[in-house]
């Protein structure tokens, strides 16, 4: 089984002149290779629902992390944001916090194109 850091970068929206400065730091991010989706802000409803329980009881697909998504609840974005669009590499992650929180860890594979963890033996 695989266990994978996602990692998602946020560049919260600017107004006035932090406009220039969030727009700088896209075209640092993009530069990398790095893909952003921007995230409206408003209200939706996050969780599992009855509906999509009973159909992920059916098949067979029910389980602690499903039940984990329960009740279903309102959450609002106040503020729109830049959101990371795929996972990101640990060279793209250096690049950009400069640090290597994995290091050391024995359930890691440790490599430039590596996307997140893996648990040992996979």
């Amino acid at each position: 089984m695989n266990y994978r850091i996602i990692c998602c970068l946020a560049l919260l929206a600017c107004t006035g002149g932090e406009e220039a400065a969030r727009r700088d730091k896209l075209a640092r991010l993009r530069a990398l290779g790095l893909e952003f989706a921007w995230v409206e802000p408003g209200i939706f409803a996050m969780g599992t629902s009855g509906v999509q329980e009973a159909l992920l009881r059916d098949k067979e697909m029910w389980d602690d992390l499903s039940r984990a998504e329960q009740p279903v609840r309102e959450v609002a974005i106040e503020q729109g944001f830049f959101l990371g669009t795929y996972e990101i590499t640990q060279a793209q992650w250096t690049a950009v916090t400069g640090t290597w929180p994995w290091l050391e860890q024995e359930h890691v594979r440790v490599g430039p194109d590596r996307v997140g963890l893996v648990r040992k033996g996979t």
